[in-house]
């Protein structure tokens, strides 16, 4: 862990001077990158663009010899998901268009309707549809140990 917050202090540092997005030096790919990135309470957190980059997130997982958790939620794309990560193995937790079908807007009352609940806004209904299948994939995962 001493090893990546190294290595991220110098991806700041890059990322403040150079004003743009950034990737670790030893990867080499052409998307990815690393916007805003700071550790908050002992986590990595960051931005990237319009989806996850789970292909850098394992160049550097391999690169360290770590493994991950990876939450992540591109709202504008509707793509919220949980990566796991370990020993070379992914496992992907993504919620797909039958999931954002379990809930409606209601334009008469503008409030979304979900299992005969109202809300005010889609994301408490996202995070619920998300931990419950999390829940499940967990359960499943398990099982198969």
């Amino acid at each position: 862990m001493e090893e990546l917050r190294l290595l991220t202090e110098k991806l700041i540092e890059r990322e403040t001077l150079e004003n743009k997005g950034q990737l670790y030096d030893f990867i080499a790919l052409e998307k990815g990158y690393f916007f805003n990135t700071r550790f908050k309470d002992g986590v990595l957190v960051y931005m990237s663009r319009w989806s996850p980059n789970t292909e850098s997130l394992i160049a550097l997982a391999d690169h360290l010899n770590l493994s991950y958790t990876h939450d992540y939620e591109e709202p504008g794309m509707m793509i919220y998901g949980r990566d796991i990560y370990k020993c070379g193995d992914l496992r992907e937790v993504m919620l797909n268009d039958s999931d954002f079908d379990l809930y409606k807007f209601n334009p008469e009352n503008e409030l979304y309707e979900f299992e005969g609940q109202r809300y005010y806004d889609e994301d408490s209904i996202i995070q619920i549809l998300l931990q419950r299948k999390i829940a499940v994939f967990e359960l499943l995962a398990g099982e198969g140990s």
